[in-house]
């Protein structure tokens, strides 16, 4: 049991602790289809439902890896400690906390950003991430306001 309380176990676990959070706080503001049209929680459904299954098959890579632990520890090989799942979850964490009080347009951007630097190898590319993460924002607004058809709150814009 022991060997499951790992950080590449506990991690996916936490992800689904959030993710559930996540979907449950959404839902609050309305119902994800109605009359046949998306509302503003279809996005988050939709990020909850992938978000799961990215996280079931992280937990079975996790508890395989735990399971494989007595074996490296007696080859005395060991692998080397990620920290991005972590910054992914805060980043997350951040985004949502920040997005009731300085709206989608600040936030967003500041979201991609950050996934962007959690991801790359290259972060002196500092501008170039910048101008891609207004960009994204900017699809992903224009593609929620008007194909969508999905008016923002207020206080979100």
């Amino acid at each position: 049991m022991k060997k499951y309380l790992r950080k590449e176990v506990m991690t996916p676990v936490a992800v689904f602790a959030f993710l559930i959070a996540y979907v449950m706080e959404a839902m609050k503001n309305s119902a994800p289809v109605i009359d046949g049209v998306p509302q503003e929680s279809f996005f988050p459904l939709l990020i909850f439902i992938f978000g799961i299954l990215a996280d079931v098959f992280l937990l079975k890579d996790a508890v395989k890896l735990a399971n494989q632990e007595g074996e490296r520890k007696k080859d005395g090989e060991r692998k080397p400690v990620s920290f991005k799942p972590f910054y992914v979850v805060l980043a997350a964490g951040l985004f949502i906390f920040l997005f009731d009080i300085l709206g989608f347009l600040l936030t967003a951007p500041f979201f991609v950003f950050a996934m962007m630097l959690i991801y790359d190898d290259r972060p002196q590319q500092i501008p170039r991430k910048i101008l891609f993460s207004a960009l994204i924002t900017a699809v992903i607004y224009i593609l929620y306001t008007y194909v969508f058809e999905i008016n923002f709150p207020q206080i979100w814009r």
